[in-house]
């Protein structure tokens, strides 16, 4: 082997494990970052679930209390009542 074989093999494989350095150093930021922007977007979105939920006045209304009228006892017009006759 002669000097710059092995020259170019030295820096060939400097070359390849600076960039699998560069690579990790690079997806575990990546991760990092997507993590916390993750974990930011849910605690604003629980933020605003808790804010909309303390606003909403139908669940502060108490109930109404029901009827005792069931809805088959309410008179509905029958077909010969809605039918008119003309002479």
């Amino acid at each position: 082997m002669t000097f710059q074989t092995k020259l170019f093999s030295a820096a060939t494989a400097a070359a390849i494990i600076a960039l699998a350095v560069a690579g990790a150093l690079f997806a575990s930021t990546t991760l990092r970052r997507t993590d916390e922007r993750i974990e930011q977007t849910l605690v604003a979105e629980t933020r605003l679930a808790a804010d909309l939920l303390s606003r909403a006045r139908w669940l502060r209304r108490p109930a109404r209390p029901r009827t005792t009228r069931s809805r088959s006892s309410i008179r509905r017009p029958t077909a010969s009542a809605s039918c008119s006759t003309r002479a």
